[in-house]
């Protein structure tokens, strides 16, 4: 079931003014609004009871009937801002056969996804008037749906009422472009018609009004899109849609402005391979293209865990990318309500965790108490396993940042050569979860991502002696800049990936985060020293720091650890600023008065 909303005034009696009058004046009178289309992802439905609401449900709820036009920054107008929330593929029936077999069956073959597909798309093609902005999210197999619904708008465009009569059998003749020989064995929209590639289709829908052409797509923002072009497969169950759906390219289209594109490093499942998107160097749009890696697994990435640590980093992450961009107005309020209901679980399994020796908590409590565990430093929450008996039939697959393989089109199959221009980059939580020793997946050992082989993160020595290192202090920046990850490649030139730059809205969640942090380890001011000041000797050849990478752990960590057995736990938190960096020295203020820190880099 899909669900809408909408604050259009009721004098609009139909969107498209088009369709309705002649009148110039009143077509004028159309005002410019957001479009919004949710897809979350397999099994996924922000309707049940027992569900936990994954980041699409969550950004959904968070976005205000009416947001904030920057169009023109001098003069910020009202925009209606509509919503379209759809279920992921595999819910939606009843039955003891569905809920037992049939959800599984529908979500491990994509069945359902085409239907998807046209009904999101049928909403746009209902709503759209034009200057309107079209914004498209998505998670998982609902991140594909998403992808689906901006290559269908880029080949076919949105469809005038008339054309919605014909919805099915043009969407037919889309899936169906690559398959040789197909021809639709419906009459309509008009007989004998050539394949949906041959511009010749293109010019008849045109010509009797059946599509509008050319409309471009404000942003395209998903979670871990996965399967070798976006459909996770699994080999024993029967052969899922994915080739009637190769068309679909994983090229950034250029009819879209802005594509952003979270994904987890730690997901193992080969049936949930990710799936890159890549930018010629000669194309111009997208605007803006980021792809950005978290630790953790699709569905620590994606949310639905009742454990949403690392989901509450990548919906921080999101926000703030659509609200930088001025893409989408949120109701803060309400994300942060979000936040502090992870917090407030986190305290309560401590709570929990006091009394459990005392035995007055009930099981039920005890077992919730385990879910969530005690608060632990930003960055560093709980990776799950994602990798279970069900899916180990399908094998697994390390996911390799920098380093994803090309595919043909029409067969799916590999062409020998890396997808180059993918635009990505590593968040701040990665360094920070192997800087701090974090566990893990399922919390057991320390973390040591096998995507990070052969990886190691470099910085320049920017130190900013008047800038406060506490980032719980509004206005700072801190003084860690330029991080990049390297990998070196025998017989090639080195990889590079940068370290992307936390928005604003990203640390007003750091700072709610960091001002709850109690107990574990050695708390906030660790994670703060780790993320933000602590570095080791430049290199002689420039300043610029570099840390041991591959997944365990690296001269960041060996910092910490250093500076830790030096001072101990309270005079780092008693630090309050950086003073100056001289070399292999940094002198910082302590309680006790200016220190100076001497850490090498072959510890």
């Amino acid at each position: 079931m899909a669900t809408t909303h909408s604050s259009i005034d009721t004098h609009l009696e139909d969107d498209n003014c088009e369709h309705v009058t002649s009148n110039p004046a009143r077509m004028h009178s159309c005002p410019r609004k957001r479009i919004i289309v949710a897809c979350d992802g397999t099994w996924m439905d922000s309707d049940s009871v027992d569900q936990v609401p994954s980041n699409i449900t969550r950004i959904i709820r968070a976005i205000p009937p009416v947001g904030v036009d920057n169009n023109d920054p001098a003069h910020p107008t009202a925009i209606p801002q509509i919503t379209f929330y759809q279920n992921g593929v595999g819910t939606g029936q009843s039955g003891w056969y569905y809920k037992q077999i049939g959800k599984y069956l529908q979500g491990a073959t994509g069945e359902g996804l085409a239907d998807n597909i046209r009904e999101a798309y049928s909403f746009i093609c209902s709503n759209y008037h034009r200057d309107d902005e079209i914004i498209l999210l998505g998670f998982s197999r609902g991140a594909f749906t998403a992808r689906s619904i901006s290559t269908l708008i880029k080949q076919l465009g949105l469809l005038t009422p008339k054309g919605l009569s014909y919805l099915v059998e043009m969407c037919d003749d889309w899936e169906h472009q690559n398959v040789q020989g197909w021809k639709s064995s419906s009459p309509e929209p008009w007989p004998d018609r050539p394949s949906f590639s041959d511009p010749a289709y293109h010019e008849m829908l045109h010509k009797l009004q059946l599509s509008r052409r050319n409309i471009p797509i404000k942003c395209v923002a998903v979670w871990d899109t996965v399967g070798a072009l976006g459909i996770p497969s699994l080999a024993i169950f029967p052969p899922s849609r994915t080739k009637e759906f190769a068309f679909v390219d994983t090229k950034a289209l250029d009819n879209v402005e802005y594509a952003f594109h979270a994904l987890g490093l730690d997901e193992r499942r080969r049936s949930y391979a990710p799936t890159i998107w890549y930018k010629p160097p000669e194309q111009h749009f997208p605007r803006v293209l980021k792809q950005t890696w978290f630790p953790g697994v699709h569905s620590d990435v994606g949310g639905s865990y009742a454990n949403d640590d690392i989901a509450n980093l990548t919906l921080a992450w999101m926000v703030g990318q659509l609200e930088e961009h001025k893409l989408l107005t949120f109701n803060r309020d309400y994300l942060i309500r979000q936040i502090h209901q992870t917090l407030f679980q986190h305290e309560k399994a401590q709570e929990v965790e006091a009394k459990t020796e005392e035995s007055s908590s009930t099981p039920r409590t005890i077992e919730r108490a385990r879910t969530f565990g005690p608060l632990r430093p930003w960055g560093t929450g709980k990776i799950h396993d994602s990798y279970t008996l069900f899916f180990r039939l399908a094998g697994s697959q390390t996911r390799t940042p920098m380093e994803h393989p090309e595919y043909t089109k029409a067969t799916m199959s590999p062409t020998g050569h890396t997808l180059t221009g993918t635009h990505e980059s590593m968040h701040a939580s990665v360094r920070v979860r192997m800087a701090l020793d974090a566990p893990g997946p399922d919390d057991k050992g320390d973390y040591a991502s096998d995507a990070l082989k052969g990886w190691s993160f470099v910085w320049k020595a920017d130190a900013q002696p008047d800038t406060p290192w506490q980032v719980s202090q509004p206005g700072v920046v801190g003084s860690v800049k330029g991080v990049e990850w390297v990998k070196k490649k025998a017989g090639r030139e080195e990889l590079r990936m940068p370290e992307d730059e936390m928005t604003e809205f990203e640390r007003v969640v750091l700072r709610h985060w960091t001002s709850r942090e109690d107990g574990w380890e050695d708390g906030a001011r660790e994670r703060e020293e780790v993320l933000y000041s602590a570095r080791p000797r430049g290199r002689e050849t420039g300043g610029e720091g570099s840390s041991g990478g591959g997944g365990g752990g690296g001269m960041a960590k060996q910092n910490v650890k250093a500076a830790r057995a030096v001072y101990g736990t309270r005079t780092l938190r008693a630090m309050s600023s950086v003073v100056e960096e001289n070399h292999g020295e940094q002198e910082v203020n302590t309680a006790d008065g200016p220190k100076h820190l001497h850490i090498t880099t072959n510890m």
